[in-house]
C-alpha cells in the first residue's frame, strides 16, 4: 500500500471508530435512548439513526400521523438528514427520529424505516406525509402497508 492509501485507511478507520464511540456514548447517556448504524455491502456505515427517550414518548402519544422529510446535501460529503416527525397538539412537527443517510436509495430509506419500526408501535400510524421523492414513497408504501400516504402541499407547489 502507498502512503496515501495507508493514510486514507487510517482516517476511514478513525471515522468508523468515532461514529461507533459516539453512538455508544449517546446510548449510555440516559435510559430510553436508541441509536443504530446500518452498514452497506462493503461494511461502511451508510445509515445512522438516533432517537431520544422524549422522542419515543412523543411518538407513543401521537402516532397517527408521521411526517417524513429528507434534506439533501447537508454537509460537504453530501449526506442526507432524514427526519421522522409527528404532529403535536399545537399542530407543530416534533422529531421522533433523526437519521443521516449516505445517499438517496431504496436500501437506505428501508434501513431508516426498519430501525424506526424496531423500537416503535408503528402499526398505529395511519397517515404519512412526504415530499415528492418517489423512492421514499415506494419504500414507505411497502413498509407501512396500512397507512395512507399523502404529498406535502408545500412540496407539490414547488
Amino acid at each position: 500500500m502507498s502512503d496515501v492509501e495507508l493514510t486514507i485507511a487510517k482516517i476511514k478507520d478513525s471515522d468508523e471508530n468515532q461514529v461507533a464511540e459516539l453512538l455508544v456514548k449517546f446510548d449510555l447517556a440516559a435510559p430510553g435512548i436508541v441509536s443504530a448504524a446500518g452498514e452497506d455491502t462493503h461494511g461502511d456505515t451508510a445509515v445512522v439513526t438516533i432517537s431520544s427517550e422524549h422522542m419515543g414518548k412523543l411518538y407513543k402519544r401521537l402516532p397517527e400521523i408521521l411526517l417524513v422529510d429528507c434534506m439533501h446535501k447537508t454537509n460537504r460529503y453530501k449526506y442526507q438528514l432524514c427526519a421522522l416527525m409527528i404532529v403535536d397538539q399545537f399542530g407543530n412537527g416534533q422529531a421522533v427520529q433523526h437519521s443521516v443517510i449516505e445517499r438517496d436509495a431504496d436500501w437506505h430509506m428501508m434501513e431508516v424505516v426498519d430501525q424506526f419500526q424496531r423500537v416503535n408501535d408503528w402499526e398505529r400510524t395511519k397517515l404519512i406525509m412526504v415530499d415528492k421523492d418517489l423512492n421514499e414513497i415506494e419504500v414507505l408504501r411497502s413498509m407501512f402497508s396500512d397507512a395512507r400516504i399523502l404529498l406535502c402541499h408545500l412540496h407539490v407547489l414547488k
